[in-house]
């Protein structure tokens, strides 16, 4: 509205049903090819080259083709054999900020922002040396299955090392890795599809985390004494705050690296 108030905006723009129709025109009028995805049921990027099926974010996505790697805003649309649907979109200079010494988490979660015919997925992280928050990735999903999340984490990770020549990194997990934590809601299938995908970089002979015997992970008892051991698999049984505070200088006091998780 070119920065007028809103008591200077005509009544009728202030109607959310004429907004929506007057950006859809506008939106429309710089997207000859529309504002949709092309039918997904038999389909490739050869035959859309070929029959000229480029519709929408398609048209988008092979024009951004045409520019240079570091120019690109939509870098991959996957389908699966499940009618499952994944559009990458990302800045590279802005996921390349993922891999500083300085950042140490992400968050990742889907927004349930419907456009179209898809949900959007986001990524972001906060840079300490700006402090601000910044958005590394967005990707438009149509499902939230386990199988397709592990697709787009696997696909996320082959785009982050072709863009910015790294791959996602945890600390404990690869040997200069940078990442402690992801941060993320309780969805089950987004959990389980993470830990699948990132487990596919832990380095056995780096991290000692034989992904065969999980179990292995919370065998403390041959690094502590009995009595300190006994205290550690309790952590889940702790029933206050005070009980908490003196339990985070008990780990640190046993100055055991798999423990207190200092690499």
């Amino acid at each position: 509205m070119e920065g007028l108030l809103e008591n200077m905006i005509p009544c009728t723009l202030q109607d959310k049903q004429v907004k929506h129709s007057i950006l859809h025109d506008v939106k429309l009028g710089k997207n000859p090819a529309g504002l949709r995805l092309p039918d997904m049921k038999a389909f490739n990027v050869k035959q859309a080259q070929a029959q000229k099926q480029t519709a929408g974010a398609m048209h988008l996505h092979l024009e951004d083709l045409k520019k240079p790697k570091d120019k690109r805003y939509i870098h991959k649309i996957l389908t699966s054999d499940e009618g499952g649907v994944l559009v990458f979109t990302f800045v590279p200079f802005l996921l390349g900020l993922l891999h500083q010494d300085e950042v140490t988490a992400f968050e990742c979660d889907g927004t349930f922002k419907r456009v179209i015919d898809l949900n959007e997925w986001e990524m972001v992280t906060y840079l300490p040396s700006i402090e601000h928050t910044l958005m590394l990735a967005r990707v438009y999903t149509n499902q939230a299955t386990t199988e397709h999340f592990v697709l787009l984490f696997d696909e996320l990770q082959h785009l982050t090392q072709l863009y910015t020549g790294n791959q996602i990194c945890f600390k404990h997990f690869t040997q200069g890795g940078n990442l402690l934590v992801m941060n993320t809601d309780m969805e089950a299938v987004q959990i389980l599809a993470t830990g699948i995908s990132f487990l596919h970089a832990n380095d056995l002979a780096y991290s000692k985390i034989n992904t065969k015997s999980p179990d292995a992970v919370l065998d403390f008892g041959s690094m502590v004494t009995p009595q300190d051991y006994q205290r550690l698999i309790n952590f889940l049984y702790l029933k206050s705050q005070e009980e908490l505070d003196g339990f985070t200088p008990f780990v640190k006091n046993l100055k055991v690296k798999k423990i207190d998780g200092k690499v």
